[in-house]
């Protein structure tokens, strides 16, 4: 069975999260932390002030052990955009490197 934990806060991990599974949960946030800070980067240089973008209070991570990240962007209530990644399988057994 494929399980899914909300995650607001740090601590959340830590209790939410099984031990064995924290390591993957945190790849993958990793991935999704730097994608959504290169399209808030993207949107910022291209609309400047007219437009903002928030991070959402809550993430759910799904742990479904296929490494997979999606990173959806809304504008006025409605997605325009979805990226989706799929990690390397070497990748999802070491941390990603920062930029």
């Amino acid at each position: 069975m494929i399980a899914t934990y909300d995650l607001t806060t740090i601590k959340d991990i830590f209790d939410k999260v099984p031990t064995g599974r924290i390591d993957a949960c945190m790849k993958e946030l990793i991935v999704l932390m730097l994608q959504a800070a290169d399209v808030r980067d993207l949107v910022n240089g291209v609309a400047g002030d007219s437009a903002s973008f928030v991070f959402p209070d809550t993430i759910v991570w799904t742990d479904d052990d296929k490494g997979e990240v999606t990173l959806r962007v809304s504008a006025g209530g409605h997605d325009f955009l979805t990226v989706k990644t799929q990690m390397a399988k070497e990748n999802q057994h070491r941390a990603p490197q920062g930029r």
